[in-house]
């Protein structure tokens, strides 16, 4: 009996728990359905990829309210967006809707803001009697960007490119035209002047025989210039008709300086013994010439003394050596 009471309690707690849940479920789910609101129709003209049921609807960044439905419109031209708003907000004429993107996701919301003074309704005409209260549409900004760029494009097609460059193109060769004129006139006063200057400075005997000096000159020049080139082809022939004795006479010259090197290196040696050689000689030369000196000077005081005492030849003792 106990454990069917048991049983019992379990069931029912599933059965209250099961209930309670598909009564959360059907209050959260369909609140936004039984929720009261009021439908606004935008319509852009315009892509509105990015854009499906129930994206939201933003004040400013604030929610107030999701995207009922989009479909296109009745004149198959432009996108109808119908906007459910919350049940405390009214759009006044003031308000203009524009497409938004999230980040670079490609999710589009749309976002509600009131218009300023000086901006200028953009939004696409109807040619048909919408069913809810309309709001103002404006371009989004990728739109905008699109339509400045085919603007800027089609400024630059409309420009006569072929005409202007032919006409920069004239200008360029009458201004070039005119420098090579300006400058050639320039050199040709330029000589001019000079020329009347050496009429002045020249007699017409002078500038006759200036003249034919620098005639002269330049022949000369010519007949020298002709000479040296004869001449070069001359010592050009003969180096080739003699190009093996000339590398052998070459190779003679280099064996006969190196032995000459050699030579002068080993006369340099016998310079340097035959020098101290001669200083030695030199040496013993003075060491004799010393002793002569001593000698003679002994040999006169003998001579003196035997001249003053003969005597003393044969009785004398040696006489004391010099110090």
């Amino acid at each position: 009996m106990a454990s069917k009471s048991a049983k019992f309690s379990v069931g029912l707690f599933v059965i209250a728990g099961l209930i309670i849940i598909v009564s959360m479920i059907l209050y959260f789910g369909l609140s936004d359905f039984l929720k009261e609101g009021k439908i606004y129709a935008a319509y852009f003209d315009e892509s509105v990829q990015g854009l499906d049921k129930d994206s939201p609807v933003k004040y400013r960044g604030v929610s107030v309210g999701r995207v009922e439905s989009i479909q296109v419109a009745p004149d198959n031209t432009l996108i109808e967006v119908l906007m459910k708003t919350d049940q405390d907000l009214q759009l006044n004429k003031n308000i203009v809707a524009q497409l938004k993107s999230v980040g670079i996701t490609g999710i589009m919301f749309v976002e509600l803001d009131t218009k300023t003074t000086d901006e200028r309704d953009s939004s696409p005409g109807l040619s048909f009697k919408p069913n809810h209260p309309v709001v103002a549409t404006k371009p989004s900004d990728l739109k905008r960007t699109f339509d400045s760029l085919e603007n800027i494009l089609m400024q630059l097609n409309s420009l006569d490119v072929k005409g202007i460059s032919d006409r920069a193109k004239s200008t360029l060769d009458a201004i070039n035209t005119s420098m090579n004129d300006l400058q050639m006139k320039q050199i040709s006063d330029n000589i001019q002047s000079t020329l009347k200057k050496l009429e002045q400075i020249l007699s017409p005997d002078q500038w006759q025989a200036l003249m034919e000096t620098t005639k002269s000159s330049g022949k000369s020049l010519e007949v020298l210039i002709n000479s040296m080139n004869d001449t070069v082809h001359r010592l050009d022939r003969i180096a080739m008709d003699n190009e093996d004795e000339i590398s052998r006479a070459l190779k003679n010259f280099a064996a006969s300086m190196e032995k000459a090197n050699l030579f002068l290196s080993n006369g340099a040696d016998l310079m340097d013994n035959t020098d101290e050689t001669l200083q030695l000689i030199q040496r013993q030369i003075t060491v004799t010439l010393q002793n002569l000196e001593q000698a003679s000077r002994n040999l006169n005081r003998t001579m003196e003394q035997v001249a003053d005492q003969p005597s003393s030849l044969i009785f004398s003792k040696p006489l004391p050596e010099e110090k």
